[in-house]
């Protein structure tokens, strides 16, 4: 993937504030076409909870074009994949409950998708 001059500005901007996590830090270097080290980046970087789905949407809302780090994710780790395949789902939950200032509904929702990958890492 090639990554233009204002692309890689504005991911050096986000990347250094104060709204990143390791999945959405991830996901950002997937989509800038980064090598995935599996030293920094490994099964366990993925959106764990409400928080760090959010922080992940924000950046592809901010830099619309990290998106397509998205099936990079998706195709190297099976826990991206299943939340990557209901993406919208999760998006549309959490925007719905997210005013409330507790998204129960989404916690639970990421915790179904994710009970169906075993412990291998293969989608049930």
């Amino acid at each position: 993937m090639t990554v233009t001059y204002d692309e890689l500005l504005a991911a050096f901007r986000w990347r250094n504030g104060d709204d990143t996590g390791h999945s959405s830090v991830m996901l950002l270097n997937a989509a800038m076409g980064e090598r995935l080290d599996d030293d920094i980046f490994h099964e366990t970087s993925f959106p764990h909870d409400p928080g760090d789905f959010a922080r992940c949407l924000r950046l592809i809302e901010q830099l619309p074009w990290v998106e397509r780090g998205l099936p990079v994710v998706a195709a190297r780790y099976p826990q991206w994949f299943a939340l990557v395949e209901r993406w919208v789902e999760i998006a549309e939950s959490y925007r719905g409950e997210v005013a409330t200032g507790n998204c129960p509904r989404t916690m639970a929702l990421m915790q179904s998708i994710r009970a169906g990958v075993d412990r291998q890492g293969a989608a049930l």
